[in-house]
């Protein structure tokens, strides 16, 4: 009685399912009885269905594949349905553990498939090359998005979409990651574990109220199951001062060779303090 076993998908995603199939073939000689394969899901893998062939039966919780009869040259098959729940290695076997005829051939008892769960927690930070720049002026927003792991990511978008108050001018994506200014969309693709790409935005500053600029990770293949870290945002306060000149004179028809006196105002409406004034 050879068995052998695979799966669906060696690499799912953590809390997917996969479908472990189990062939149990009898190479004779002789027909066989009271055949039983044992195959009972290990940590890691939580139990969903099971298909067996034929009139064979299979028992989850004792992990008992009870085939009985198999006639010489002839098979049996065993599908299993499995939730992966986490993102280490899990190795399923399946053994013959019964039969009422000898075995000559202990080496093909026994057959396995291991599944690695994938999960990949993306980090994204943001900072501000100036908090308090002056109106009319650029700042560079710097958006760094770091694979913190277990596994490798692929599929991995970020969008930043400029708010109104800052007007785009140019981006510098590292590696071969990609920026459009009009949806926002920070193309990365795959993001090995370990590893980050950065994103530099220049803007024009053409508000003098404060914005905030928002990044967050909007795609990606694999599960992330820390949600806290998928966005961050940088503010700016604007710095402008509307510094308005009034003047008034004394007398506006004095005497010739009298004096006048001219009153000059410098008033800061704001928003902001000035510094460097000069009239």
């Amino acid at each position: 009685i050879a068995i052998t076993k695979t799966v669906s998908n060696t690499t799912p995603n953590q809390n997917t399912n996969v479908i472990f199939t189990i062939t149990a073939t009898n190479n004779g000689p002789s027909n066989a009885t009271g055949v039983v394969v044992t195959d009972l899901l290990p940590a890691g893998l939580i139990f969903v269905s099971a298909v067996p062939s034929g009139a064979t039966t299979y028992n989850s919780g004792t992990g008992l594949w009870s085939i009985g009869a198999l006639s010489n040259g002839a098979n049996a098959t065993l599908s299993i349905f499995a939730t992966v729940t986490g993102t280490g290695a899990v190795t399923n076997t399946a053994t013959r553990t019964a039969g009422n005829q000898p075995d000559p051939i202990a080496g093909n008892n026994t057959a396995s498939a291991t599944v690695t769960g994938q999960a990949a927690d993306i980090a994204v930070t943001k900072a501000v090359s100036n908090p308090t720049p002056d109106f009319g002026n650029n700042v560079i927003f710097t958006i760094t998005a770091t694979n913190n792991g277990p596994s490798n990511a692929t599929g991995v978008q970020v969008t930043d979409l400029l708010p109104p108050g800052l007007t785009f001018v140019l981006a510098a994506p590292s590696g071969a990651t990609t920026y459009n200014p009009v949806t926002g969309v920070w193309d990365i693709g795959p993001l090995a574990n370990g590893t980050g790409a950065t994103l530099a935005i220049t803007a024009t500053v053409n508000t003098a109220a404060p914005v905030t600029n928002t990044a967050m990770k909007t795609a990606e293949d694999q599960p992330d199951s820390v949600a806290g870290n998928n966005s961050a945002s940088a503010g700016i306060t604007p710095v402008a001062a509307d510094i308005a000149i009034t003047k008034t004179v004394s007398n506006t028809t004095p005497n010739q060779n009298t004096n006048v006196t001219f009153t000059i105002t410098a008033t800061n409406n704001g928003p902001s303090n000035a510094t460097g004034v000069v009239v």
